[in-house]
């Protein structure tokens, strides 16, 4: 925003500007979480944070990176890739021997999920329940991860 005397001073510190361009503060730097289930749900937090703070991000991400110039874009989906591998590493401490590809599929689920939630922005849909969600995507009651043991009724079983 400009105004008569020049332009607003930038709400996030310059520090802070890194990633995710302007105006997308990056996150603080605390001590890590000792339990990897914590750090998972650290990780869910922030990116559900991210999102319903920040709605239009996954689409201009989406559609602009395209124009990119292809060197560009290669890193941008190197970085893209190493972001998700960092959640596929949690997932894997959290249930080690599972296949790398499932966990990934996963990570992708619970990024896509959320960012439909953000977007829909009903009134059903909290901040709580879109991160209590993600991590029931990633983290399946049934999967001996780490979530509660609870399968469907018998009534409601598929066949």
């Amino acid at each position: 925003m400009v105004s008569g005397r020049g332009a607003a001073p930038h709400p996030v510190p310059p520090a802070r500007r890194g990633i995710g361009g302007p105006g997308i503060a990056a996150p603080r730097r605390a001590t890590p979480p000792r339990s990897t289930g914590a750090r998972m749900r650290r990780l869910v937090d922030a990116y559900v944070r991210l999102n319903f703070t920040h709605v239009e991000l996954p689409a201009v991400y989406a559609t602009e990176s395209e124009n990119l110039p292809p060197a560009d874009r290669h890193r941008l989906r190197v970085e893209q890739r190493r972001h998700v591998d960092t959640w596929v590493a949690v997932l894997a401490e959290l249930g080690p021997g599972r296949p790398a590809g499932i966990l990934r599929f996963r990570v992708h689920a619970a990024f896509n999920l959320v960012a439909d939630l953000a977007r829909s922005a009903g009134p059903s849909v909290t901040v709580e329940r879109a991160a209590a969600l993600a991590h029931r995507v990633l983290v399946p009651a049934n999967d001996g991860l780490g979530g509660p043991r609870r399968g469907l009724p018998a009534r409601v079983r598929r066949p």
